[in-house]
């Protein structure tokens, strides 16, 4: 159970997107993505990276979720549920039906933990609604993978905390795309101390396995184990983001796990799969999170991001981008990543296995981009498809594409890092073993006063902050200094493969043959 202070710190955090972009680090162009309300955002004009249209109907859902909205109310209600059954005087589905703009729906006080729904998704016709579940967040809402768990038609802001979503599914007809396999969202959707788990969506395009949105802001939250699937007969597929397809994101102190973008393999037509974990159309922020064994059959297996993007005290391991690259990280031209303190290792991908960021210029400081794995032909760690000129200093990078260039003293080499682990504070780290040579030798040009883990661990212990995402302690019980593998879950068993036939072998025919044993396990 989280403590009042932390309560405190995870609500203070929940700012509204527009004022979150104003933080002096972010690049100028996030801002613009703000002005736009949901209802005249233009959702056309997105291309494959050779210049290729992309059909995107997610649009047509946004104009008529918007009109089938209820006009704001002059009051705010809390209206409570006091029945755990899915119909019926009491029930989440009638009280959603009778709520207004602003009004909270409490269901802290339900005898239940659990609310089965058995009639398809409950629906919120209003602009701004609140969720509310108790603060031990063991209320779970489950679709039952009949239908989607929450459907929101206003331009406002849906809230869901304290609990759980899960078993939500959304399977597309024909030519029809697949749209959030648990929530789908026309305005600005929030998740405070919530996790969305275990959903699906599918269709010639599925946008977001779990979540599809204007904008997702999240904190102390989770979104884990869903899956968008592209498929169709006879026409082309794209699967964008394995948990969640939005247009802005804001994530802090969250994770983002075990999540899947793929299509059907045995089809033969192409498929554009991309951002395992999550698709950004207008970029946004990372900060104090961990997105980790994501998986996207095409690019961006941890998150894709198609304008600016800020990274800033987060990891990014075990992701695996199978057939195109930027396996923890994949940003579009002419997006720019701006990354402080942060730490990206043990991602897979063809090229770019840790990062893949085609854009004319980038900023990293105070990170580490090494330990990942691409194609012996391309570059393990770092890679652009065009010249990238990366500014910053007191960086920890491995190898990097010609066409890339790094600042002068970074730091090569084995980056001394240990497992993914609970290591304290609401997310997972990779700890530095006390060889690393990230240790007091990086900084702190962002002004950090703690590192990834937040409240009780400093920015900054010893000499200077180290480089990456978490301070070593030195001093702390049961800072470990022996070497150990540094993957987690199944990604450790598709990394051990890769290296046997790419790192000894250094062939390309071998890397094929692994691609396909892999598609083989995502069918």
């Amino acid at each position: 159970m989280r403590t009042t202070c932390d309560r405190s710190r995870a609500l203070q955090r929940l700012r509204p997107m527009a004022a979150a972009l104003t933080f002096a680090v972010v690049p100028a162009a996030l801002h613009a993505v703000t002005s736009n309300p949901p209802g005249a955002i233009g959702v056309g004009g997105l291309t494959r990276e050779d210049g290729t249209p992309l059909r995107v109907a997610p649009g047509l859902w946004h104009r008529d979720a918007l009109q089938n909205a209820a006009p704001p109310s002059p009051t705010a209600t809390i209206r409570h549920v006091t029945r755990c059954d899915d119909d019926g005087e009491g029930s989440l589905r009638v009280v959603l039906a009778a709520s207004a703009s602003g009004d909270t729906i409490d269901l802290a006080s339900l005898a239940c933990s659990r609310i089965s729904l058995v009639t398809g998704a409950v629906a919120a016709r209003v602009d701004t609604l609140t969720l509310e579940g108790p603060s031990s967040g063991d209320l779970v809402i489950d679709g039952n993978h009949l239908d989607r768990v929450l459907l929101h038609y206003g331009s406002g802001t849906l809230t869901v905390r304290n609990m759980t979503i899960t078993g939500g599914t959304r399977i597309a007809e024909g030519t029809d795309v697949g749209i959030g396999g648990c929530i789908a969202s026309a305005g600005y959707l929030t998740l405070d101390r919530a996790e969305v788990t275990g959903c699906f969506t599918s269709g010639e395009g599925a946008y977001g396995g779990a979540i599809y949105a204007y904008s997702l802001i999240m904190a102390s939250s989770t979104l884990s184990a869903n899956v968008a699937y592209g498929t169709h007969p006879t026409n082309s597929m794209a699967a964008f983001g394995g948990a969640a397809f939005v247009y802005q994101i804001d994530l802090v102190d969250s994770t983002i796990t075990g999540n899947r973008a793929r299509h059907l393999l045995a089809s033969s037509r192409p498929s554009y799969d991309i951002g395992g974990g999550i698709i950004s159309v207008h970029g946004g922020l990372v900060i104090d999170s961990t997105i980790d064994s994501n998986y996207a059959h095409g690019r961006g297996g941890g998150i894709a991001s198609f304008d600016d993007l800020l990274v800033r005290n987060s990891t990014f391991s075990g992701n695996v981008a199978l057939t195109f690259g930027g396996g923890g990280l994949f940003l579009r031209y002419p997006s720019v990543l701006s990354m402080y303190s942060s730490t990206v290792t043990a991602n897979t991908g063809p090229d770019g296995g840790g990062v893949l960021a085609s854009s004319p210029s980038a900023t990293v400081q105070s990170s580490i981009i090494a330990g990942n794995l691409a194609d012996p032909r391309s570059s393990g760690d770092l890679s652009s498809q065009r010249y990238t000129a990366f500014s910053g200093a007191n960086n920890l990078i491995g190898t990097t594409s010609r066409i890339v260039t790094v600042p002068g003293d970074s730091v090569r080499g084995d980056p001394g890092l240990l497992p993914l682990s609970w290591n304290g504070g609401p997310t997972r780290t990779h700890a530095l073993r006390r060889d690393s040579p990230g240790v007091d030798t990086g900084n702190n040009t962002a002004h950090l006063v703690e590192d990834q883990r937040g409240i009780g661990y400093p920015r900054t212990i010893g000499a200077a902050p180290d480089i990456g995402a978490f301070e070593l302690d030195a001093s702390a019980r049961g800072a470990e200094a022996s070497r150990v593998p540094t993957l987690t879950g199944w990604a450790s068993a598709l990394m051990l493969t890769v290296l046997a036939l790419v790192g000894v072998r250094a062939s390309a025919k071998r890397l094929h043959a692994q691609q396909i044993r892999v598609r083989q396990k995502f069918r």
